[in-house]
């Protein structure tokens, strides 16, 4: 087999292991690192790889960076030359287009939650990768949206814990549809004495804002 037909973990594993065809479409890796042998299919290299984040973690983390994580099952039967994409594939790639969504359409450019059930949407991310399974407002929401939350918080909490001293402003501001919302920010200066600002909490105003939200503004959760 030619090289550029060999599939890519097979050409980074051939580092640590040596390959040797057996019975039944299957293949054994003698891990040079440690000694072992272990055994696959032919053309799946997942316990392979599994052996070497497990026990050789240095040397995994040199060969294979995150990008790579969710190809690697994605693989060449040898022989036939016919692609074979595991499940775990599949859902890496479900998983990166809908993270994409959330992290470009949603949250930077502002588009709405809905635009995921939107049938022109559906059909333009179809015709990018046809195995994409349509996902509803709802899940965008509390699946994939909610982890960005939830990390985002995590920074905001080491960073103002690594201070002393903070500065607060609180901005009112009313919207086209005439909808009020306030914001609350931090400053502070960093350790390489440079300026950080994090939003800390953004709401809702039901009614017109006025002075009496800013007196208040302590009351917000």
């Amino acid at each position: 087999m030619n090289l550029h037909q060999q599939p890519v973990a097979r050409i980074q594993l051939k580092k640590y292991f040596v390959f040797s065809l057996i019975e039944h479409n299957r293949i054994s890796g003698h891990c040079q690192l440690c000694n072992q042998d272990y055994k696959d299919k032919v053309g799946i290299f997942s316990n392979f790889i599994k052996h070497l984040k497990r026990k050789h973690l240095p040397e995994y983390e040199r060969t294979f960076n995150k990008q790579d994580e969710g190809l690697l099952e994605e693989e060449i039967i040898e022989g036939d030359g016919r692609p074979t994409t595991e499940l775990s594939t599949n859902k890496f790639k479900q998983t990166r287009i809908n993270l994409a969504i959330a992290k470009h359409l949603i949250i930077r450019c502002n588009f709405p939650l809905n635009l995921v059930e939107n049938h022109a949407f559906r059909d333009f991310i179809k015709d990018c990768n046809v195995k994409w399974t349509p996902i509803s407002a709802k899940h965008l929401k509390h699946n994939t949206i909610a982890p960005f939350k939830e990390k985002v918080n995590t920074i905001i909490h080491d960073a103002l814990s690594a201070v002393d001293h903070v500065t607060l402003t609180v901005d009112g501001w009313t919207d086209r549809k005439c909808r009020s919302f306030l914001g609350v920010t931090c400053h502070f200066i960093n350790f390489k004495m440079e300026p950080e600002s994090y939003l800390i909490d953004f709401v809702r105003l039901k009614s017109p804002h006025s002075v009496f939200i800013y007196i208040n503004v302590k009351n917000l959760p």
